[in-house]
């Protein structure tokens, strides 16, 4: 017995042949809905975009649904319509995406200018402690300044307007002159001039400031490289300054020591180029520019985290849908809102097909729309209803009105 609705077709011929479907028509790419039969199997058939059905296999019995033509064009209109909502609908999320991407890729460069700029904070934070370390000896008698770099154990030097000031000499006995034994002091306001060697800095400037030096000079009359005084373990009782001058400098004040006597009054100051109070404002001017980019960026990162968890719908909410399975006899009476394919992947609804029915009524295959607004949007791919507001129908404007 043909159902309602069905036409039954019978191939009269053992060949390949074309038949058309008796006063029935359909549009061009529209979908032929085919029963299969106990002679054949419907996928033997296949319609083509002028509204033919080829058969084939001979005697194969076929029942297809009658569709009229006015019902046809109003269908394909609605799907056609679905589709260019659901396009739209992409189209909008590419755009969101690509927004996101370009901003992503702003704050990438952000981060990058942020990196450089912190990087050559660094550089000038460290270069302004290696300043900090150096001082100045000014030559009194020929207002000559020699650049040296203060121990980092005992005092520093004063911070008066004339800094220390002393007689510059060196021990006595030349083989003394490193300055490794305690001597008698030369003269008042001593400043040991010593070279580097055969003990360690710790122990000249302790054998020095036995011997009554107010300060230490120790000179490097082999190597013109600059280096840190240090010494282990407790250095408390350290209580004069010591500075250190490279190859070329302890030269010259040997020379100057020559030309204009013995002692040679100097002058030890520490540089007042980089002080603290500059390093402070370094600090505000420098560092604050990167605090506040990642300030920024973070603020970004977490607007955008939420504004991607508002845009979703929860998982245990869409979960909780009503969902059915599709039945192709329940096509025999649709409503408005009933349709054949789905509108988000376009494929034809099978018999068993699990349909999920939002808030709309609008159904969609719920592998489809679980993942749409579980990962894109909270909206019905076809009207844009926000799925996760309550009392929502399919009467409910997109818009509101003023």
């Amino acid at each position: 017995m043909v159902p309602k609705g069905w036409i039954q077709i019978v191939s009269p011929s053992q060949h390949d042949h074309v038949l058309t479907v008796v006063g029935s028509s359909f549009e061009p790419l529209t979908r032929v809905e085919l029963l299969p039969n106990v002679k054949g199997h419907h996928q033997q058939w296949t319609y083509d975009a002028y509204g033919y059905l080829i058969n084939r296999h001979s005697g194969c019995v076929l029942m297809v649904k009658s569709v009229s033509k006015k019902s046809s064009v109003a269908k394909q209109q609605v799907i056609q319509g679905q589709r260019q909502d659901v396009a739209q609908g992409h189209q909008q999320q590419w755009e969101i995406i690509e927004q996101e991407q370009d901003q992503l890729l702003r704050l990438k460069a952000l981060s990058a200018v942020m990196i450089r700029y912190t990087f050559t904070f660094l550089v000038l934070f460290v270069t302004c402690l290696v300043q900090r370390c150096q001082g100045t000896i000014t030559v009194v008698a020929t207002n000559e300044t020699l650049i040296d770099r203060i121990a980092a154990f005992g005092p520093r030097m004063p911070d008066t307007v004339d800094g220390l000031v002393g007689y510059l000499s060196p021990p006595a006995d030349h083989n003394m002159r490193h300055g490794c034994e305690v001597m008698a002091a030369p003269c008042d306001n001593w400043i040991a001039f010593v070279e580097r060697g055969n003990c360690s800095f710790i122990d000249k400037v302790r054998s020095m400031q036995k011997s009554g030096a107010i300060a230490v000079v120790v000179g490097d009359n082999y190597y013109n490289g600059w280096v840190t005084m240090y010494a282990p373990g407790d250095t408390s009782d350290v209580h004069i300054p010591s500075v250190f001058v490279a190859q070329r400098q302890y030269h010259v004040l040997a020379d100057l020591l020559d030309a204009y006597g013995d002692p040679l009054q100097v002058r030890l100051e520490k540089d007042d180029i980089f002080t603290w109070p500059l390093l402070d404002m370094l600090l505000v001017v420098v560092l604050s520019p990167a605090v506040m980019m990642i300030f920024i960026y973070t603020t970004w990162r977490m607007r955008q985290r939420q504004r991607q968890k508002e845009d979703l719908a929860p998982t245990d909410f869409v979960t909780n849908l009503p969902a059915r399975s599709f039945k192709k006899l329940d096509k025999e009476h649709p409503d408005d809102n009933a349709h054949d394919e789905c509108a988000i992947c376009l494929e034809d609804y099978v018999d068993d097909d699990l349909l999920r029915v939002l808030p709309c009524k609008h159904e969609f295959h719920t592998r489809c729309v679980d993942a749409w607004l579980t990962g894109h949007k909270k909206f019905c791919p076809v009207c844009k209803h926000d799925v996760c507001h309550k009392d929502v129908n399919e009467n409910t404007p997109l818009l509101l009105v003023p």
